[in-house]
């Protein structure tokens, strides 16, 4: 809804701009000239073109971000992995010690143990 009503601002303020600004401009390029053209269209077309430059380069910004993301989270999952290894590692040999020392006799029994 705010984006219907900012959408129908705009048009209002450019519908305004136009009928102030009508007229008529040659554009050189070089060797090149356009025919003549209202001056609200220039201007509407510099504006559009800005939006589509500003938008390509937000786009391969979040490209590289999410490339970048994406490194990171397979990194993470890999460390994660790495530690879930270890964790069973230690368990094992926490279970092989116990074993061990039972058989050796030794029955302190350390309530901090699994």
């Amino acid at each position: 809804m705010v984006t219907l009503i900012l959408i129908v601002i705009f048009a209002s303020l450019f519908g305004y701009f136009a009928t102030i600004n009508t007229t008529s401009v040659v554009l050189h390029f070089l060797q090149y000239s356009s025919r003549p053209l209202p001056i609200y269209l220039v201007i509407l077309a510099s504006i559009g073109i800005g939006v589509l430059i500003t938008m390509l380069f937000n786009f391969l910004r979040w490209f590289t971000t999410n490339m970048k993301l994406g490194k990171k989270e397979k990194d993470l999952k890999k460390a994660q992995n790495e530690l879930n290894e270890l964790n069973k590692t230690v368990h094992k040999l926490e279970l092989e010690n116990t074993k061990l020392e039972t058989e050796l006799g030794k029955e302190d029994v350390d309530e901090d143990s699994i």
